[in-house]
């Protein structure tokens, strides 16, 4: 029933004819949505850091300026994912459209391409989405990145175009050590390695005691892949997976560059470059050498911000690693993401309303006009946040350039907890909308630190590893097989060698021996899927 639901959908889009009762919409203005009053059923993963959703003010601003109420249900987060399955297999029960649901690129192809019960979108979004429109419009690959193989969109993305959230790692070093050193700042993998050796054997600290830990990080392996990079070969670091200028598909641990890589990482290890602690630390361990009273020992780490590991005061001491390469006068490459989350609205067969759902949905879309786009990320002006101008005065002329503001979050631990407990799902949860790279920038002088140094150091060599793609049903089962085989296999064959309980020199080839096929088949799977 419901894939016949859909095919007739999809005929009448074919012949240009509206599916829904449209005499609701309003056609005189963009808000309110609708003319007459109309409930839609709205169901959604709520994080255990979140107030409740009908209570958070983006939901009620929502119903407010697009005249739509909502039936808003939730279930936590952690039974989602069990929950979903079993609620798609409802008949005459299923919610009128999901919210920052996560739908895997599989779960489309299922529920929509093969069951029918996520309406297809790429015809309506033009009629009803002109925000979210002229997004696609804009960037071709972003289109390609939604629609599935069978030709069709049924989810609305997240796009986030923030510069320091699309880079794939950020490796800080101590450049005061480098200075006092007088070490200019590493270009290539071997002066990285002897200033990491000097800050081992020089005593940057000064204090007399050999306590500098070179490099420390958290026990995530994959910190270790993504410096695969510095050897030419940029990988996706969710599945290992680039691609060459000339179309071809790699998989990192195939490539000889990954011994490379690891060799370098065995040899520092040996040399008591890398904190012997680092495959048993998380982020709070690491945080607490970084912030522990006395002089400062680290030396580098890997993390999303200095100050988030170190003292505050100390954030710019630490810069962000250049682009190594091998040699000098080889290229600089290093991965960004897509910014982009599939998956976070989808409209079931039952809903009645599509047009409703997406003229609603496309308020996250913009910013500049009605504000959505920065009501989801930031809540309301004048209350959750204040325009200022670049020295953090609140005047007239900022309201009005709109181009720097500052966050109010009195009575909370941060913003980030204000946002997630009275404003918006946004928060703990990946929701329909757009990231703050164009909206006016928070005056914040630690991230700004991140944002200075993103730039100078990485967005220029940025290329984007693997690219967001479908797979058919019986591909994304059997390559989430051979990923769960290979990643076990790869991260204790790493880790092994890095520790040197197993040698790179004599036992590379069985490591090989053991990924060989999987790896190929593996990559044979996303090849064709990139090809397409």
């Amino acid at each position: 029933m419901k894939k016949l639901a859909a095919l007739i959908l999809v005929l009448i889009m074919m012949t240009g004819t509206a599916l829904a009762d449209t005499s609701v919409l309003n056609t005189e203005s963009v808000y309110p949505v609708v003319t007459s009053e109309l409930t839609l059923d709205m169901l959604g993963p709520r994080d255990a850091s979140q107030g409740e959703w009908e209570d958070l003010k983006f939901f009620k601003k929502w119903q407010e300026i697009t005249g739509v109420k909502l039936n808003i249900e939730t279930v936590p987060e952690d039974n989602w994912a069990t929950a979903i399955n079993l609620r798609m297999m409802e008949e005459g029960n299923l919610p009128d459209f999901i919210y920052a649901g996560g739908i895997t690129a599989a779960q489309e192809v299922d529920w929509g391409d093969d069951q029918g019960i996520l309406l297809p979108l790429e015809e309506l979004i033009p009629q009803y989405m002109p925000n979210l429109s002229a997004l696609l419009d804009a960037d071709p690959v972003l289109r390609s990145s939604i629609t599935t193989p069978a030709g069709h969109i049924y989810c609305l993305p997240w796009i986030n175009d923030m510069p320091r959230d699309l880079t794939s790692g950020k490796y800080w070093i101590n450049n005061a050590w480098l200075q006092k050193l007088g070490i200019a700042e590493p270009k290539t993998v071997d002066e990285l390695y002897a200033a990491l050796k000097a800050f081992k054997e020089q005593d940057p600290n000064g204090n007399g005691q050999a306590d500098e830990i070179p490099y420390s990080g958290t026990k995530q392996i994959k910190d270790f892949y993504r410096t695969l990079a510095w050897w030419g070969k940029n990988i996706d670091n969710n599945n290992q997976l680039g691609t060459t200028d000339d179309g071809e598909v790699y998989y990192g641990p195939l490539t000889p560059e990954w011994k490379e890589m690891v060799t370098f990482w065995a040899n520092a290890w040996k040399d008591g470059l890398v904190d012997t602690q680092i495959f048993e630390m998380d982020s709070a361990a690491l945080k607490a050498k970084g912030q522990a009273e006395g002089d400062q020992t680290l030396g580098m780490f890997q993390t999303a911000g200095a100050f988030l590991v170190i003292p505050s005061e100390q954030n710019e001491d630490y810069t962000i690693v250049s682009c190594l390469v091998k040699n000098e006068g080889d290229t600089p490459v290093w991965t960004r993401t897509t910014g982009l989350s599939r998956g976070t609205l989808a409209i079931t067969c039952e809903c009645e309303y599509p047009e409703v759902v997406l003229r609603m949905a496309d308020w996250v879309y913009e910013w500049k006009e009605y504000e959505g786009g920065i009501y989801n990320m930031r809540g309301e002006a004048g209350v959750d946040f204040y325009y200022v101008d670049e020295n953090g005065e609140q005047t007239e002329q900022a309201k009005i350039d709109r181009e720097h503001l500052v966050l109010e979050y009195t009575g909370y631990d941060s913003f980030e907890v204000k946002r997630a407990k009275v404003l918006t799902a946004n928060s703990g949860s990946t929701t329909p909308g757009i990231g703050g790279g164009t909206m006016p920038q928070v005056i914040y002088p630690l991230n700004d630190w991140i944002n200075t140094e993103v730039e100078r150091q990485q967005i220029p060599f940025w290329k984007v590893a693997y690219p967001d793609v479908y797979l058919s049903a019986e591909d994304t089962n059997r390559a989430a097989d051979l990923k769960v085989q290979l990643d076990y296999a790869v991260e204790t064959w790493t880790a092994q060698f890095i520790t040197g309980s197993k040698s790179v020199e004599t036992d590379y080839d069985a490591f090989l021996s053991e990924i060989q096929k999987l790896g190929e088949e593996y990559l044979a799977i996303y090849q064709a899927a990139y090809a397409k």
